[in-house]
């Protein structure tokens, strides 16, 4: 039989759940949709990163020292590649209703800020800039489309963070410049298989050696 602690344990109107210590261990809320979580985090994979087209550019890793690694990508002439993330989130649909009369919050997984820590080398990048898109969901034999160009709104830049910029820095710099990227309107997706990916925009000149050393998402997560 379980049982039910007053005292330590509750549910908010906003969903948000505490199983003791007095409601101190999950008061994390989501400022528009309070049920949700927004204190999570994503470490994405930068080793598997690719830019395209691939003419003229040469991808490679390095490693700094132990489990710090360093995705290059060095310019062999004046080039314009382009970094797709295809973002690895969890979807929910939201197929059923609430009830007879209300459809359900949206659920799921959406980004709230991304992290871009990279080191520029050799010569100044001409400009680096990152979007994220959504494409509509893929039919047989038909020609791919984007929903949305902006399905999160406008992007600010922070670098460092907390200090608004109008563009990534790209000034050659040893060590990494650690570069927020907020969206306007954080939003769940909930259409079938219509997913977020992002994409890191470079432009180089000749001999530029830009090196991606982490990627970092904020997440805010609502599965139930």
């Amino acid at each position: 039989m379980g049982f039910w602690n007053t005292n330590d344990a509750w549910v908010d109107r906003y969903g948000n759940l505490s199983l003791g210590q007095t409601g101190l261990d999950d008061g994390a809320g989501d400022a528009t949709h309070r049920y949700a979580k927004d204190d999570v985090r994503i470490q994405l994979d930068i080793t598997n990163l690719r830019g395209i087209p691939v003419t003229n550019l040469t991808m490679s890793d390095t490693r700094t020292a132990v489990g710090q690694y360093n995705r290059l990508f060095t310019a062999g002439a004046a080039i314009t590649p382009n970094v797709p993330i295809y973002i690895p989130l969890l979807y929910r649909t939201l197929a059923g209703l609430l009830n007879a009369r209300t459809s359900a919050n949206p659920h799921g997984m959406k980004v709230t800020a991304m992290y871009l820590n990279y080191y520029i080398a050799t010569a100044a990048a001409t400009s680096i800039a990152v979007v994220f898109t959504s494409e509509t969901v893929q039919v047989d034999n038909t020609a791919r489309t984007n929903a949305s160009t902006t399905p999160l709104g406008a992007i600010t830049y922070e670098n460092p963070v907390g200090t608004v910029v109008s563009t990534l820095p790209v000034a050659t710099q040893a060590a990494p410049y650690v570069c927020k990227i907020v969206p306007a309107t954080p939003a769940f997706l909930t259409t079938n298989r219509q997913g977020l990916t992002a994409e890191i925009q470079l432009s180089l000149p000749n001999t530029c050696v830009v090196a991606i050393t982490d990627i970092w998402l904020d997440i805010s997560l609502a599965l139930y």
